[in-house]
């Protein structure tokens, strides 16, 4: 993979060894969850907003408070996101009041 993000995404990576294609769906979560505003500018112009979206909605290597804000963003129906419908049914069976 080439130089495209900051070092703050990829700290634990190899990222010579990351491919753009193969390793998409790590690559998007990663910049969402820990990439600054430039790494997002340089996400849009290798990713689709379809791509990410996509990985928005199913990644499970997001946290529940990065979820929800791509979700807002990529205007995402909050039921569509994996992490956010997963904890509040979590929290459902959990508080019984």
């Amino acid at each position: 993979m080439a130089k495209f993000f900051t070092n703050r995404c990829f700290w634990d990576v190899d990222t010579k060894k990351l491919d753009l294609e193969k390793n998409k769906e790590f690559i998007i979560s990663r910049v969402l969850e820990h990439g600054i505003l430039k790494d997002v500018h340089e996400l849009k112009k290798v990713y689709s907003t379809q791509e990410i979206r996509e990985v928005v909605k199913k990644s499970k290597n997001i946290s529940d408070k990065t979820a929800t804000f791509w979700a807002n963003v990529l205007h995402i129906p909050i039921e569509e996101v994996n992490v956010c419908s997963k904890q509040k049914q979590f929290l459902k069976k959990f508080w019984r009041f």
